[in-house]
């Protein structure tokens, strides 16, 4: 799945698991206007209008069990459904209350009924979208209160509302200040909908960086040391830009490895595998090596990139993992418990220019080096089967690091050049005598 398909199915898990948050927030509601019902039911002494306020609670307490069992169900398209069908019935619940209170309490003051204070319940059905990070929820709930809010204006203004700019007539009165119900209450409601939506928005930015940033370090944590992968999270642009460098490239290869297979069972060959890349990941990554690729049971391995130490301190970083390479085959190959094949390998090195940088095309970029110089090192690592050796390497290597550790094997020329090469390898190696 790709990155914007991930992002997609989090939100989409998200969603619900916001639902269900939404849905506590609604218990908790209901404590809070129960409790607000109760004061008024006590002031009122009994008079049988109260109990509409009490019929609105149980509906809501109706609406949000229902969401409950829904919620219960795990069926993502009925959560979804319902999700749009619990907004419509929570405005249409506030709108039946307040055209209720209207015809009951006040039928012939029209302004009566944008001066309830049940108004302000409509935030509720507002906010409680903002725990699904979805900014279609809190669009559609802020345009339900417009298409109400607007409507009871037109309605009342044609009924006739008595106007007034005394705050004490607006509050106690039956004067209705047209500047406080027409701009400002729309323009608290748009301020809290565009608060919500942009918290949503920066939350989902934010998940989608986290997200880059997670799909930048599993890739890099191919080719890099986890301290490195790190450092070039937080510094991208060492990667984007391609350059010639002077590094040191290893290759190395599993001798005979297609015989071997044919021996083994399949699942013993995977596990062989796995257990020996793990090993020499960690040798490498240790010795500040980059992993350009793995190309079946041969591994392509760079000194010098994107960060250098320096070409014969990078030379000498290769020359040192590859001698741990070839000296920890022993212990790996006691640890194959139940596979009696044993492992052996072919090491090639040298040094020189190469291109570094990001090439592929956009949606699989790679970070690679190219030129003579990696093809050289691969020569080299097919010489080790004829030369029997484990190790071989090239002049520029031993110029660059300790000639006294090294001694000379043969002059051979190899294709891709005209002229021989002189390889070299480790003092004290032994022969490799098998093929």
């Amino acid at each position: 799945m790709n990155k914007s398909g991930s992002i997609e199915r989090i939100i989409q898990e998200e969603e619900v698991r916001g639902a269900r948050l939404g849905n506590r927030f609604r218990y908790g509601a209901i404590v809070f206007i129960a409790i607000a019902i109760l004061w008024n039911a006590a002031s009122m002494k009994g008079d049988e209008r109260a109990i509409i306020n009490i019929v609105a609670l149980a509906v809501f307490v109706g609406i949000t069990v229902l969401h409950t069992l829904v919620l219960m169900s795990n069926h993502r398209m009925a959560i979804k459904l319902f999700n749009y069908l619990t907004l419509v019935a929570d405005y249409a619940l506030i709108t039946g209350v307040l055209v209720f209170w209207q015809l009951t309490e006040s039928p012939q003051n029209a302004g009566f009924t944008l001066k309830n204070p049940t108004n302000y319940y409509y935030l509720i059905p507002l906010l409680i979208p903002a725990f699904q990070f979805r900014l279609k929820y809190i669009l559609i709930s802020f345009t339900l209160f417009m298409v109400i809010h607007v409507g009871t204006i037109a309605i009342c203004l044609h009924y006739g509302i008595e106007s007034t700019r005394q705050w004490y007539e607006y509050v106690m009165g039956e004067g209705v200040i047209l500047a406080d119900v027409i701009p400002t209450r729309p323009v608290l409601f748009a301020l809290v909908a565009l608060t919500t939506g942009l918290t949503i928005r920066r939350s989902l930015s934010m998940l989608q960086r986290l997200a880059s940033v997670e799909a930048q370090k599993t890739l890099l944590s191919r080719y890099f040391s986890p301290e490195l992968a790190q450092r070039l999270v937080a510094n991208p642009d060492q990667l984007h830009s391609g350059e010639r460098r002077y590094v040191t490239v290893l290759f190395s290869d599993i001798r005979g490895f297609t015989s071997l297979s044919e021996n083994l069972p399949p699942e013993d060959v995977a596990r062989m595998l796995t257990d020996y890349r793990e090993k020499i990941t960690d040798i490498i990554f240790r010795h500040g090596g980059m992993i350009d690729k793995f190309i079946g049971d041969a591994v392509m391995a760079v000194f010098g990139v994107p960060e250098t130490r320096g070409p014969s301190e990078d030379a000498r970083a290769a020359v040192e993992c590859a001698r741990d390479m070839i000296t920890m085959l022993p212990d790996f190959n006691r640890s194959l418990n139940g596979i009696s094949a044993k492992l052996d390998i072919g090491i090639g090195l040298h040094c020189g220019e190469v291109f570094a940088g990001t090439i592929g095309s956009e949606n699989r970029l790679e970070y690679t080096v190219l030129g003579d110089t990696v093809n050289t090192a691969s020569r080299l690592e097919g010489l080790c089967k004829l030369l029997k050796r484990r190790l071989i390497v090239s002049r520029e290597i031993v110029e660059q690091t300790d000639p006294a550790q090294f001694e000379s094997v043969a002059r051979v020329r190899v294709k891709g050049r005209v002229q021989p090469i002189q390889t070299f390898t480790l003092v004290g190696f032994p022969l490799v005598t098998g093929s």
